[in-house]
């Protein structure tokens, strides 16, 4: 039983035969990593490239030609790397794959090959943020932010679901996949060839287990493998979904806004059905004891939000409609807390305790640069610390967080300044941003040539400043978050004497300067 519409003239991708400029390209830029099952390092290839490349690039000629793999390319390993929890309990293993050097030439080549003709023919949807160009976890979270931003300026509920999918990588039939690579074009004998005989063994320490067939799933450290993913479900677009829904590969979350709490949870129970019944069909497996839900609303009413659950029902429940009428599925307790993409959120949106979080983490990171006496060190190996350990952990997730209520951002600002004057001196100190500057830098520079923001006011009579560009209507702090709002506003304020400007790092120099004068 189908549940989408397949796009209609879509075209075949086309695999050219590679050249060598290709291959050496490839070689080049593939990261070093350690030795698959083959043994053979990324260093060795590296370092001999220019007697390997001829070789190589025959190689990778032959198996396009042919449209065949060699079945000793076909093996990978799996270490499992232990998460937390029982450590005899498999579950709480990480399988982290392993694939020959050769192979991740052969996968990188296809996959310069498909990435074009997917974003030629749209085939990815929008709601789709992990692995596509311009799009990022930063991106999703940003967007996710404008809906609640929005809904809560509004005094609308808003409910959201968090769906945790077992294994979703490992459980994919290959007879589905290939017939979901026809339905977009990818109609090559290649593909159907890449996922037979497939063999994997487990690795622990230098122990290898028996080889066994792989008969489901996607490569495990495979370069496609999340790319591959999205193309599975790309037909997730077909649905008929009213809420809104966001995935970033295979985490996925459902949002429903409304003005009646009631109305908000039937609304994403209805589309909760039609996701489950999809992920079944295509043999993905929702986690319903790691499925997390939340409400959120400014109003009263959203203390009644446990009279309204979300069941999360089985698959005999969907395929015989039980749920139509009276059913004993499981409901989702609502959570007070909950972590989206690295980000704790709160049922208030307020981002207390992920501020809380990054506040703990820097401190962690204060005691160890104490700890390793690393103040002779210098300058430039100090900045690189810096970045790398404080920095870097504050600007994830910055332009959301530093909304958070100002007495929780203090004791941040604060630990951030003790290591700034540890490892710089205080007369330095000034030249680091604190969260809320990085939050303005990155909100100005990524929308500063948005033509959207910048509508200047219309008046009737000369004002004493340069006018400011138009901000939208803001019902309470929650409307202050929207990028209609926040961005004009920091344009009006530090950008109105270089508004012409179009070298972006000229623009960010000049905004870092104003940024640092501030805390001079």
């Amino acid at each position: 039983m189908k549940y989408y519409t397949p796009q209609e003239k879509i075209t075949s991708l086309h695999i050219r035969t590679p050249r060598r400029g290709d291959i050496f390209k490839i070689i080049k830029d593939l990261r070093k990593t350690g030795p698959g099952i083959d043994k053979i390092r990324p260093m060795d290839i590296k370092t001999n490239i220019h007697s390997l490349l001829p070789i190589l690039t025959h190689l990778v000629q032959r198996i396009i030609i042919t449209q065949k793999m060699p079945e000793k390319l076909k093996m990978s390993s799996i270490t499992p790397l232990y998460k937390k929890g029982d450590v005899k309990s498999y579950g709480n293993y990480r399988p982290v794959g392993s694939m020959s050097f050769i192979e991740k030439i052969i996968e990188k080549y296809i996959e310069i090959c498909s990435k074009k003709y997917l974003q030629d023919n749209k085939i990815i949807p929008n709601l789709q943020y992990g692995f596509q160009p311009k799009k990022s976890t930063i991106t999703l979270l940003e967007d996710f932010g404008e809906i609640i931003n929005s809904a809560m300026d509004k005094r609308l509920y808003v409910v959201i679901l968090w769906l945790d999918l077992t294994r979703a990588f490992e459980t994919l039939d290959h007879t589905n996949i290939i017939k979901k690579f026809e339905e977009i074009g990818f109609k090559n004998p290649f593909f159907k060839d890449y996922f037979e005989g497939r063999t994997q063994v487990t690795k622990i320490g230098q122990t290898l287990s028996e080889k066994i067939s792989i008969e489901d799933g996607l490569v495990t450290g495979g370069i496609n493998s999340p790319g591959w993913f999205n193309v599975y479900t790309y037909d997730v677009q077909y649905l008929n979904i009213k809420c809104h829904l966001k995935m970033f590969a295979d985490d996925s979350c459902l949002v429903s806004v409304h003005r009646n709490l009631e109305q908000a949870v039937n609304n994403l129970q209805s589309d909760f059905i039609k996701l489950q019944k999809y992920y079944y069909n295509n043999d993905i497996y929702i986690n319903q004891a790691k499925t997390e839900a939340m409400a959120m609303g400014v109003s009263k009413e959203i203390d009644k939000k446990n009279e309204h659950k979300i069941k999360c029902h089985t698959r005999d429940c969907l395929y015989q409609e039980t749920y139509r009428v009276q059913c004993m599925c499981p409901k989702i307790k609502y959570s007070e807390n909950c972590k989206y993409l690295g980000i704790s959120i709160d049922d208030c949106f307020k981002m207390k305790p992920h501020v809380n979080n990054i506040t703990k983490k820097i401190r962690t990171v204060n005691y160890q640069l104490r700890k390793a006496n690393v103040h002779n060190l210098s300058c430039s190996t100090k900045k690189l610390i810096y970045y790398a350990l404080v920095e870097s952990v504050l600007r994830y997730g910055v332009t959301l967080y530093t909304f958070a209520p100002q007495y929780c951002l203090q004791p941040l600002e604060s630990i951030q300044r003790k290591i700034v004057t540890y490892l710089f001196g205080r007369n330095n100190s000034s030249q680091f941003l604190t969260p809320q500057q990085l939050a303005k830098l990155i909100t100005i520079t990524q929308n500063f040539t948005n033509p959207q923001y910048r509508q200047r006011r219309e008046t009737s009579y000369q004002l004493r400043h340069q006018p400011e560009f138009v901000t939208s209507h803001r019902f309470n702090n929650y409307g202050e978050r929207l990028k209609s709002y926040a961005v004009p506003k920091l344009l009006s304020k530090y950008c109105q004497t270089y508004l012409e400007e179009t070298n972006i790092t000229l623009i960010k120099t000049k905004l870092i300067l104003q940024l640092t004068e501030e805390l001079e």
